[in-house]
């Protein structure tokens, strides 16, 4: 299988490739964004102003030189500016990471379609399915809780403090500037590189909890009938543990930032005081030079927060890149006529071993032919390669050597579309989406009429247990059949399969979770039903298979 971490693929993005790609996806958003700043810009310089305005205005009602009613006045001024501008900021803010997530999950779905099914086959599904959801919305935070604070971050203080100093010198705003300047420039590049490092780890593991728990869940009867519970509780306690230390390798620097940030507050209104009052300045400007000294710090920890968790997003958006720029095993045919009639399927001298397998075989020097509308057996062993052929012919990939016929042709030369029409694949372990038996059974035949799932429920074996169910066709099926037996499973997949007619049948391992009486009568069903049907299974169970059928050893 693939690993999905940046790191293990060939080429690992760097920032200078991921973040032209993420800004390139996300260009519609950039409008807004830059609405967002501005309104944010406006907010945080409203934030000091009032702050100023608020100790600076008492110094002055307190000596006389100001009424109070103005000092109201302007306090209100001040801040409904600060509200109105925040409420939009966050709103346009809001909407730019909705948005942003939006065109993410699209590009990333576009980008998988064309690579579909041997994307699902090749990659651990848990690692898959994580850098779908939660590597997108983590990516979310760089345009929610990053772009903005940091340009504010940058731009509010450093504006602020040049006006500060042409109205009362540089002088007694100097540590602050300089506090500014290490808070901005310096602080959030302590311990980047070692965050981000414990960002990466921290999903990397992750992505193996999450397929480790998959695998427990959806393989819980296998675990328990083997013993192996504590094992696999072993293994996921060691897994918890390694995030925890990944964690802490990402957060230390977090916290030595913030505690830096912290600091910088009382350092720069000390400052103010002392070097205001050895300059002079009038109670009303040392007033409003404190006050605001308060509030400028407010800009900078933007920066600092966004530092906190632009490491992990930078991450996900790594592993994110990785997923989109995943290979093409397949590229579509131009296609080709199809033959009237039953098809026949042939592999000639066909050679193949799996990507990153080391060259070791999968599939060597494979040959043997099946006639038009023949029920066939490939039998023989785990591990020999009987599902790889299966899947050559299906195109999951395309073979090193040796080529692949149907009905004559390469398939390469049909069009994937066409391919899928024409082979219907039943695995061992099925898939139903959340919804109905009816809504399941259609979603390769939306027009299918309800006589026509019945006629395939019954050519399937399961007519009968689903006009048991309390809702009929209208029975609802759960996230991947919870609540189904392995056998109705199979089966609903089955009868999903002949709704979509096609000419070709390959049936992987589906004895497995069927009785013996149970399999034989499917298969006479089959041969009466849809006598021109070219079925192909692949199975271990040489016992159900009739001595006179076909077989392919393997």
């Amino acid at each position: 299988m693939t690993d999905l971490q940046p790191e293990a693929s060939s080429g690992s993005p760097t920032l200078k490739t991921v973040v032209p790609w993420l800004l390139g996806i996300t260009r519609p958003v950039h409008p807004p964004l830059l609405f967002s700043i501005a309104m944010r810009l406006i907010s945080q310089t409203a934030n000091v102003a009032l702050f100023a305005l608020a100790a600076g205005g008492l110094v002055a009602v307190i000596t006389g030189s100001l009424p109070l009613t103005h000092l109201v006045i302007g306090l209100l001024i001040v801040s409904a500016i600060k509200a109105t501008t925040y409420y939009l900021e966050q709103f346009s803010g809001h909407y730019v990471a909705f948005k942003a997530l939006e065109l993410l999950r699209a590009e990333a779905f576009a980008t998988l379609w064309p690579k579909a099914p041997a994307v699902v086959v090749r990659t651990e599904s848990g690692a898959l399915y994580a850098s779908l959801t939660r590597d997108i919305d983590r990516i979310e935070v760089l345009y929610a809780h990053t772009i903005a604070p940091v340009v504010a971050g940058v731009v509010v203080p450093l504006a602020l403090l040049g006006f500060a100093a042409s109205q009362v010198g540089l002088l007694p705003i100097l540590v602050p500037l300089l506090c500014v300047l290490f808070s901005i420039f310096a602080l959030p590049f302590i311990g980047f590189k070692s965050s981000l490092g414990g960002a990466t780890e921290v999903l990397r593991v992750r992505s193996r909890l999450t397929q480790h728990v998959t695998d427990s869940v959806f393989g819980a009867g296998e675990v328990t009938g083997y013993g192996r519970e504590e094992q696999r509780y072993t293994e996921m306690a060691q897994l918890g543990a390694d995030i925890a230390r990944a964690h802490v390798r990402a957060a230390r620097f977090r916290g030595a930032r913030h505690s830096l940030n912290t600091v910088f507050i009382p350092v720069s209104l000390v400052s103010v005081l002392v070097a205001g009052i050895s300059c002079g300045l009038s109670p009303v400007a040392l007033a409003a030079l404190a006050g605001g000294a308060l509030a400028l710090f407010e800009a900078p920890r933007g920066i600092e927060d966004a530092a906190g968790g632009v490491d992990i997003s930078l991450a996900s958006a790594a592993r994110l890149w990785t997923v989109c720029n995943l290979p093409v095993e397949v590229v579509d045919g131009s296609g080709t006529e199809v033959p009237d009639g039953p098809l026949a399927v042939e592999w000639r001298a066909v050679t193949y071993s799996y990507p990153g397998s080391g060259g070791r075989v999968a599939l060597s020097d494979f040959t043997a032919e099946v006639s038009p509308g023949e029920q066939v057996a490939i039998v023989g062993p785990s591990g020999v390669g009987k599902s790889t052929a299966a899947q050559l012919l299906l195109r999951y990939a395309d073979p090193d050597s040796g080529e692949v016929l149907l009905g004559g042709q390469p398939v390469g030369t049909y069009t994937l579309k066409q391919l899928r029409k024409l082979v219907a694949f039943v695995p061992q372990r099925g898939e139903l989406l959340r919804g109905t038996v009816a809504e399941n059974l259609r979603l390769g035949a939306p027009q299918a009429s309800d006589e026509q799932l019945w006629w395939a429920l019954e050519v399937a074996g399961i007519a009968g247990e689903v006009r048991a169910m309390p809702g009929g066709l209208d029975e609802a099926t759960g996230t991947e059949g919870s609540g189904i037996s392995g056998g109705q499973l199979q089966r609903l997949c089955l009868a999903r399969a002949l709704l979509t007619e096609p000419r070709v049948l390959v049936l992987d391992e589906f004895s497995a979770y069927l009785d013996a009486d149970k399999y034989l009568e499917i298969r006479r069903r089959l041969s009466t039903e849809l006598p021109s049907l070219t079925v192909i299974e692949v199975t271990h169970r040489r016992d159900l298979i009739d001595p006179d059928q076909h077989i392919i050893e393997l």
